[in-house]
This record gives C-alpha cells, sequence and structure tokens, in this order.
C-alpha cells in the first residue's frame, strides 16, 4: 500500500547529492542504480502488520532465510519510523557503466562461511547478496564475502560517504543524507 507508481521520490537536496556521486562514479566506470527511496508510512504500517503474521512466509526463502520473520524489526531491517519516510534515505547499488539492470534472476549462492544464500542477480555489482536481504551477511562488516564483493561494497559506501550520505550498518545498500531537511517528519502521502 502507498506505491501506486514506478517511480522513486526523495527530496531535493537528496537528487543533487545523488547526481554529484553519479558523475564520480562514473570516472571509476560505474553508474548509480537506485531501488528504493521515500516510502509511504503506510507502506512502513504494512511491513509491521506482515511481520506479525508468522503464517506468511512465502518470501522467506528469498527475503529471510535464516532469520524468524519476528527478528526482522529486532535486528533493525525494519523500522516502526523508516528513515525512507522522511524522504532523505535510498537504497542503492553500482553497475558497470553501459549496462542496465535486468529482471532480476533468482540464483543461490554460496558464500565464504559455506551458508547458501539467494541472490537476484540484475547486471548490477556482486556485493554478496540481494539488496534488501534481511541478515548478518549485509551488514558492512560481514566476513563471509569476498574479497572482491568487500571491494564493491567498499566502493558505493567511499562514493556515498563522500556525497554526504551515512551508511546504515546492517544493510549495504542504505543511505540517508547527512543533515537532511526533514529528521523528524515522517511523510504519509502515496507515490
Amino acid at each position: 500500500p502507498g506505491y501506486n507508481q514506478s517511480k522513486i521520490l526523495c527530496t531535493v537536496e537528496v537528487a543533487v547529492a545523488l547526481k554529484s556521486i553519479q558523475l564520480k562514479a562514473s570516472k571509476y566506470g560505474y553508474q548509480l542504480v537506485v531501488y528504493d527511496g521515500y516510502r509511504p508510512k503506510r507502506s512502513v504500517d504494512y511491513f509491521l502488520q506482515w511481520s506479525l503474521n508468522e503464517e506468511d512466509s512465502l518470501m522467506k526463502p528469498i527475503f529471510y532465510p535464516h532469520i524468524s520473520k519476528s527478528q526482522i524489526f529486532e535486528q533493525g531491517f525494519l523500522a516502526e519510523r523508516s528513515s525512507h519516510t522522511r524522504g532523505s534515505t535510498v537504497d542503492v547499488t553500482l553497475i558497470k557503466t553501459g549496462l542496465k539492470p535486468t529482471s532480476p534472476v533468482f540464483q543461490k549462492c554460496v558464500l565464504e562461511d559455506g551458508l547458501t544464500y539467494p541472490l537476484y542477480f540484475d547486471n548490477t555489482l556482486d556485493m554478496g547478496t540481494s539488496f534488501d536481504l534481511f541478515d548478518v551477511v549485509s551488514h558492512h562488516r560481514a566476513e563471509n564475502i569476498s574479497p572482491q564483493q568487500r571491494s564493491n561494497r567498499e566502493l558505493l559506501k567511499a562514493l556515498m560517504q563522500d556525497g554526504g550520505f551515512e551508511a546504515y550498518p546492517e544493510e549495504w545498500w542504505h543511505y540517508t543524507l547527512g543533515g537532511e531537511p526533514f529528521p523528524e517528519t515522517y511523510f504519509s502521502f502515496d507515490i
């Protein structure tokens, strides 16, 4: 609920910062891919209700295979008061210049710890996990990713931080603009 169009909204300040980051990323041969931005409050409320329904486990193998649904909020992967709702948080990754994201193809990957993780390959840079995988392997400091995956995450983080964003430790894709214009406002308009 709340997502009525395939659009990403954000504050003007975020758009300006992302444009600057895009210019810097292009010098390294990459482009930004933005998966999500502003999230309506009613969407966040829906996630909360969804998390309480243990019987609805359809997406468990893809998005939270190693934790219970009740742990998604406890471990900080979703929040009752999401920073996305303030309009200055984005979920991003990188893709090589000239490529475009493709429709995701589900794969399983085995990381350094031997555990199997779901991966939606969409032509973007290999960060070790898909965006929105609720697992410790999604943390910036995850131990069980390859050196190349760590390097890819560090490049994204350096670009975003140089552009004024703060990294969220539990999710390699999640960044909030420092000095955001609406730090105490949780918007509720639909997209």
